[in-house]
């Protein structure tokens, strides 16, 4: 659909996909603790929030992609300069 908003907002969104990633790692180290005896359980689920947090980097490929069909630019080779 070539959707310039969207391709953004996906691109935003990656941020807090791997921050809710990040945050797993205490979450369930807390859960082991507490839970000892569903230790594969929870390393399960951490290895879930791995593939959704890479899953989310190729949207975020897909959303660049097209705005780079839209616009003509680059953002993974771009520098920010204040």
């Amino acid at each position: 659909e070539l959707d310039i908003t969207l391709a953004q907002k996906v691109c935003a969104d990656d941020d807090k996909v791997d921050n809710l990633h990040r945050e797993m790692y205490p979450f369930v180290e807390s859960k082991i603790e507490e839970e000892p005896d569903k230790k594969t359980q929870w390393i399960q689920l951490l290895g879930i929030s791995r593939y959704l947090e890479r899953s989310a980097d190729h949207c975020t490929n897909i959303a660049e992609d097209v705005e780079y069909l839209i616009n003509g630019v680059i953002h993974r080779h771009s520098s920010k300069i204040d």
